[in-house]
């Protein structure tokens, strides 16, 4: 955690990987009001997460070098599903 974000892991495909999700908090507008999903690389992390300490950075810098970026806006987040269950 750090000022304006926070970095979460989970292991995947068995533990054969580590999926990395990191969230920051930002200003700037979102390039495409239409789509969730941008497209960022991992020098645009590493500057977003510069001082989280040196265990981010590490993690950061064993991702790929493209990185999708997904919009947390609650306006894009509006989605009327058919259908809800809750439970088992």
């Amino acid at each position: 955690m750090g000022p304006g974000g926070h970095v979460l892991t989970f292991p995947i495909n068995h533990g054969q990987t580590l999926n990395i999700v990191a969230f920051k908090s930002t200003d700037q507008e979102w390039p495409d009001s239409q789509k969730l999903v941008s497209t960022s690389a991992r020098e645009k992390a590493l500057a977003d997460f510069e001082g989280y300490g040196h265990q981010v950075q590490a993690l950061l810098n064993l991702t790929q070098p493209k990185l999708d970026v997904v919009s947390l806006s609650s306006a894009l987040l509006i989605i009327r599903l058919p259908s809800f269950r809750c439970g088992l």
